[in-house]
């Protein structure tokens, strides 16, 4: 029987669950993978696939065609390379936020003192609407290419998403808008003589502010939960027959009864069986004392193991 490989795959491109969905609807029907499971915090794809029909190039393939990118990388350089994508992610998010921020400010100023009456009559030619017009469009199509990129793809594989809502929304305020200013170029009233550059400029430069902090946000988080998962020992004293054997931590299964010394960190979930002790667990409940643990209580992987005599 073929002895099936699991691998975790840095995920580029997600903006919402749905895009979660996406992917995960994609490596599910990629021949010789039986199990995905994909992490939007994390923007992780953990895949068990089959390596005599599939390969991880053909797997990441899958992912591509539906629009996102997956990232192979040895284990070792699995934590470095996604710290370099959030870097350059985040880079990325904070130029458009600057260019969004430099366009749509005096766009919103002017736009909005021209409408509450505090600008001259001049504020009303055609040349204003030109201005308006040249400085709404870099915001458009530089700060919001990202937003037409995953509208696409989400509606190229027959879903909707956060990007689709902002695409269509933004589009229709910045095209009625042009529309509007050529037809005052024509001498035309017919589409009236306000226009809402401003609206989709805002739009657009808001939520790219929300992205931005979501980038942050999500990096910080994961740096948080990989220290938290740091805090696990990667061996464990395995007690059978009387002996005592250190084993890697991977190695223990449910049934194994565990010697855990003074000092030590509790290295999985479990049941004391034998001893007590205070265990510190103010990282999982708050408490900032050690709390008593004895004969049938549970204890959690990571936490402080006891300070006062051996348990099991």
């Amino acid at each position: 029987m073929t002895q099936l490989e699991e691998a975790t795959l840095p995920i580029t491109g997600m903006t919402c669950a749905n895009c979660v969905a996406t992917v995960e609807r994609a490596l599910d029907r990629a021949p010789g993978v039986l199990e995905s499971r994909v992490n939007y915090a994390s923007e992780r794809a953990t895949v068990r696939f089959d390596p005599d029909t599939t390969t991880l190039e053909a797997v990441a393939s899958a992912v591509e065609r539906v629009g996102y990118g997956a990232v192979i990388a040895d284990e070792e350089e699995l934590e470095a390379v996604e710290a370099e994508l959030r870097a350059s992610e985040e880079a990325s998010q904070w130029r458009a936020f600057v260019v969004g921020v430099a366009f749509t400010a005096p766009l919103f100023v002017v736009s909005m003192a021209r409408d509450f009456g505090l600008l001259p009559d001049w504020s009303q030619q055609l040349w204003v609407d030109l201005a308006m017009w040249v400085a709404a469009t870099p915001v458009q199509f530089y700060v919001g290419w990202g937003f037409y990129i995953g509208a696409r793809n989400a509606l190229r594989n027959r879903a909707a998403n956060m990007d689709v809502l902002v695409a269509l929304g933004s589009s229709v305020a910045y095209a009625y808008s042009v529309a509007v200013v050529v037809a005052k170029a024509m001498d035309s009233g017919l589409l009236g003589h306000h226009v809402y550059f401003e609206t989709s400029a805002l739009i657009i430069t808001l939520i790219k502010l929300g992205k931005l902090l979501e980038v942050r946000a999500r990096g910080r988080t994961g740096v948080a939960i990989r220290e938290l998962l740091d805090l696990q020992p990667p061996t464990a004293c395995l007690v059978h027959d009387g002996e005592e054997r250190v084993v890697p931590v991977d190695d223990v299964v449910v049934g194994d009864e565990l010697l855990v010394r003074p000092g030590d960190r509790v290295p999985v979930d479990g049941v004391i069986v034998d001893g007590a002790s205070t265990v510190d667990e103010s990282m999982l409940t708050g408490e900032s004392l050690p709390v008593e643990r004895g004969v049938g209580d549970e204890v959690h992987a990571s936490r402080a193991g006891p300070t006062g005599a051996q348990a099991r």
